[in-house]
C-alpha cells in the first residue's frame, strides 16, 4: 500500500490587492532617489494637515476649513486695490505669533509699503519681523529659497505683491522698450518659480555641469513647513456670448500661482462705518479655491483704521443652500422643506438659523 506523502501545509496565496499594493510600494521605493521621487499610499500612511490658527473661528474653520493656515502650502490672497488684502494678512500674522512665541514671520514688502506703526496695530511682534531688501523677482527668488532651506525656516512667508515683482529682464527698461516677450517674462517667471519650490530644488544651486555633491541638499515647501502667502491684485473683466454676460477676475502673473496655491482668497472692499469718529471696514472673505476643504465658503471681518480686526459675519449658508439646489429663494423670501413652516424671510435670519440647528448644517455645508 502506498504511503501518502506528508509536508508542510501550503501558505494561502497572498491576495491580488496586496500584491499590487506591494508592487507600488517597491517601485516608490527603488525611485526614492536624492529626494525627487517616490511618494505613499494614504490608506498605510495617512498625512494630517498642520495649521496655524488665526484667531478667527469662522474664517478658520468654516472659510479655511482646517483651523487655520495650512503649513507648507501656498496660500493666494487676491482682490482689487485697497480691498484689506494686506491688512488681513498682517493681522492673521499678528495673531499666529500670538499663540506661538517663536512664530517667525518674513516679508517680502515688493510695494515698499510698510509701516511700523500700522504693523503694531495689526499686532505684530516686531521682534519677530523680518523685512528682506531685494530689488527684483530673481533676488527674491533666491532668498525665498535660501529661507526655505535654511535650519529653522520662517514660519510665515508674505509676499506682497505679485503684482510689483518684475524679473531682472524688464528691470531698467522703459514701457515703450518693452517688447512681447518682456511682457511675458513675469508669467514665466512665476511658473518656473513655483514649480521649484513646489517640486523640490537643490540648495546651495549646482552650477553648469556640476556634480551632486554632499552639500547639495533637496528642499521643497512642504518640508519646511513655512506658510507661503501671495498677495496678488486682480482686475474684473467683462465676458459675453449668446447674449449673457458674466464678470471674470484676472490676477497678474499668468495662471502659474492660480494652479499651485492649495487656497486662494478674494478679497473684497465692504461698506464703512464710521462711530464716534473711528472708522471700521469691511472685508469680504470667500474661498474661490480650497483644496483642503469645501470650497467657496466666505465670512467677513471688520477692520479698524485705527489697527485691529474682528468677526463680524458668518459662512453665507444660503449661497451654499443655493447651489445644491436645496432651497428657492423668492425676493426676500427663502422657501425649503427643513425650514419653520417651510419658509423664512432675510439671509440673515436663514443663517442664524442654520447655525442653531446641527443636521440642517451638516446637510448644507457637509
Amino acid at each position: 500500500m502506498a504511503t501518502k506523502k506528508t509536508g508542510t501545509a501550503k501558505k494561502p496565496e497572498t491576495s491580488l490587492l496586496a500584491k499590487k499594493l506591494a508592487s507600488q510600494a517597491k517601485i516608490m521605493k527603488s525611485m526614492a532617489k536624492d529626494g525627487g521621487a517616490g511618494g505613499r499610499i494614504p490608506g498605510q500612511s495617512p498625512e494630517n494637515v498642520d495649521f496655524r490658527p488665526t484667531g478667527l473661528p469662522v474664517f478658520d474653520e468654516e472659510v479655511l476649513g482646517i483651523g487655520g493656515l495650512p503649513k507648507g502650502k501656498i496660500i493666494e490672497m487676491y482682490g482689487k486695490e485697497s480691498s484689506g488684502k494686506t491688512a488681513v494678512f498682517l493681522y492673521t500674522a499678528g495673531m499666529i505669533q500670538r499663540e506661538d512665541p517663536s512664530a517667525v514671520v518674513k516679508i517680502y514688502d515688493a510695494e515698499r509699503a510698510w509701516t511700523d506703526p500700522w504693523g503694531l496695530a495689526m499686532g505684530l511682534d516686531l521682534n519677530r519681523v523680518i523685512l528682506p531688501t531685494f530689488r527684483g523677482a530673481d533676488a527674491m527668488a533666491e532668498q525665498i529659497q535660501a529661507d526655505l532651506a535654511s535650519e529653522y525656516p520662517p514660519d510665515i512667508i508674505g509676499i506682497d505683491s505679485l503684482a510689483v515683482i518684475q524679473p531682472s529682464q524688464i528691470l531698467g527698461k522703459r514701457v515703450e522698450d518693452l517688447n512681447m516677450n518682456d511682457n511675458m517674462a513675469r508669467a514665466s517667471f512665476y511658473t518656473s518659480f513655483f514649480n521649484k519650490i513646489v517640486d523640490g530644488y537643490y540648495w546651495p544651486p549646482l552650477k553648469k555641469k556640476e556634480k551632486l555633491g554632499a552639500n547639495n541638499k533637496f528642499y521643497d515647501l512642504k518640508s519646511s513647513r513655512t506658510s507661503l502667502v501671495c498677495i496678488n491684485h486682480a482686475k474684473q473683466k467683462t465676458e459675453s456670448s449668446n447674449g449673457q454676460s458674466w464678470t471674470v477676475w484676472y490676477t497678474v502673473g499668468g495662471v502659474s500661482l492660480d494652479f499651485h496655491a492649495s487656497i486662494r482668497l478674494m478679497c473684497r472692499r465692504g461698506k464703512i462705518e464710521a462711530k464716534d469718529k473711528l472708522q471700521f471696514q469691511i472685508v469680504h472673505l470667500k474661498a474661490d479655491k480650497n483644496k483642503l476643504a469645501p470650497p467657496q465658503r466666505e465670512c467677513d471681518i471688520k477692520l479698524s483704521y485705527k489697527g485691529g480686526m474682528e468677526q463680524v459675519g458668518s459662512v453665507n449658508y444660503l449661497e451654499m443652500a443655493e447651489q445644491k439646489a436645496l432651497v428657492a429663494v423668492e425676493g426676500s423670501w427663502i422657501k425649503a422643506t427643513f425650514l419653520p413652516g417651510g419658509q423664512m424671510q432675510g439671509r440673515d435670519n436663514f443663517n442664524a438659523f442654520v447655525n442653531t440647528d446641527p443636521d440642517v448644517k451638516k446637510l448644507i455645508a457637509g
